[in-house]
């Protein structure tokens, strides 16, 4: 049952959408369907370890966190300095 878990989403879609078109979800042309934040969350997990990183569902929803706070004045300017001094 535990290597089911890793079956990702797309490896599904991409098996089945050759033999039963129909039962596949198709992607719209705004952008990808709604996927559910736990899918997304496996998704990225799984990808992650099929490339030999040790990474579970707590490291990607950290990271996610992290990047959902909003940057100080200090950081804005620190990144403004870095941007001037690779151009």
């Amino acid at each position: 049952m535990a290597t089911w878990k890793e079956v990702t989403v797309r490896c599904l879609c991409a098996a089945w959408r050759p033999l039963w078109p129909e039962c596949v979800l198709q992607r719209d042309f705004e952008g990808f369907e709604e996927l559910e934040e736990e899918a997304v969350v496996h998704e990225i997990v799984s990808l992650g370890n099929s490339m030999g990183l040790e990474v579970d569902d707590d490291d990607v929803e950290e990271l996610v966190e992290e990047h959902n706070k909003e940057l100080s004045t200090e950081e804005l300017l620190d990144l403004h300095k870095e941007e001037e001094l690779n151009f």
